[in-house]
């Protein structure tokens, strides 16, 4: 009797690590099958690294100068997020910035932050404008109801930053918060 209960335990203990692991692998490569195929079919974006759990989904995308940040971003980021259900996706965009570009951005987050903060959107772009104009950086600055997108770009350089900004809002509501930006 002893050892039918251990034979019924061990097959059902096997039978469902069998299910499960299938389960959890179809998924996984049926998601990562979906994504890879939707941003392969975006023009001037590749893949530099996607990982999927069963918590979330990483995705770091690399993209070029030519990559219209402000119309396709929300597009693409739906388009992702209808391929991993329930999990969180934490999209990254990949730029190309040198020193110089990440330095203009350091002198230029702090205005950002304060115009988002306060909800004086003109502040973001007069001090875009400011320090891209002192240091002769090609800029860019765009916003949705959702977005704030900067792009600046130097030579063979850009720098894209994507805020959201309603993280924006309850970031710089709650103090000491650190802004979280998904690009």
């Amino acid at each position: 009797m002893n050892i039918q209960l251990h034979r019924v335990l061990l097959s059902l203990l096997v039978t469902l690590s069998i299910l499960f692991g299938g389960f959890f692998a179809y998924q996984t490569f049926y998601i990562k099958r979906s994504i890879q195929q939707s941003v392969q079919k975006t023009p001037h974006v590749t893949i530099e690294k996607l990982e999927v759990s069963p918590k979330e989904v990483q995705l770091q995308l690399k993209i070029d100068q030519q990559f219209p940040v402000h119309s396709m971003y929300v597009p693409l980021y739906q388009r992702i997020k209808s391929y991993v259900g329930n999990r969180e996706l934490r999209l990254q965009i990949q730029d190309q910035p040198d020193h110089e570009l990440q330095q203009a951005w350091s002198q230029m987050l702090f205005g950002i932050r304060e115009g988002l903060a306060q909800q004086r959107y003109t502040q973001v772009l007069h001090t875009v404008e400011k320090v891209a104009e002192n240091q002769q950086i090609d800029y860019q600055v765009n916003m949705d109801q959702q977005y704030l997108y900067v792009h600046l770009r130097k030579g063979n350089h850009f720098l894209t930053k994507v805020i959201s900004l309603d993280q924006e809002s309850r970031a710089m509501n709650k103090a000491g918060s650190e802004v979280k930006n998904i690009g």
